[in-house]
């Protein structure tokens, strides 16, 4: 791994060229400090690479009642959006906690939220959501044949997934 040092007004700057160790790809990263060159070394993977890593394999094959059940759920208390950046999103609001933990474990993957306090019924709300193209595409693949309301925009988001996957944006 290459380090050239660049001296500049403020302080030094060290640009390391770097290859990425599952597509092969290069390029040169900009460092202000060495001790963060140090650290960077263990990693070689690019910003592609690594989204793909983190996003594969993260929602588990569901039973045909879990499918059922989460698909309700979504219909019913759920969301499947796409966020500010283009990125897909998936969540459940309840004011039951341990369903949402439950839903959590089931998929393996995914976050829990505190919403916040609802004066009108008293109940303290959370959130689950899903983020990650892949991770959504493969759990709407599964549970789309049991949505009833929000099949449409499920088809949508499941297609965008599958477009931006051929592209190679995630």
């Amino acid at each position: 791994m290459p380090v050239i040092r660049c001296p500049n007004k403020i302080g030094q700057r060290w640009f390391v060229e770097t290859t990425c160790e599952r597509c092969k790809k290069r390029w040169i990263q900009r460092f202000d400090h060495w001790n963060k060159i140090e650290k960077e070394k263990r990693k070689h993977l690019c910003r592609n690479c690594v989204a793909k890593k983190y996003d594969e394999n993260k929602v588990k094959q569901l039973n045909e009642t879990e499918k059922a059940y989460i698909a309700g759920m979504v219909d019913a208390d759920g969301h499947i959006t796409m966020g500010t950046k283009k990125q897909p999103q998936i969540g459940i609001t309840n004011s039951c906690k341990r369903m949402l933990d439950w839903i959590s474990e089931i998929i393996g993957h995914g976050k829990i939220e505190h919403k916040g306090y609802n004066e009108k019924t008293q109940k303290t709300t959370y959130v689950w959501r899903l983020c990650g193209m892949a991770s959504i595409k493969c759990l709407l693949e599964q549970i789309s044949p049991y949505l009833k309301i929000k099949k449409d925009k499920a088809k949508k988001v499941i297609q965008y997934a599958s477009s931006q996957m051929q592209i190679g944006k995630i």
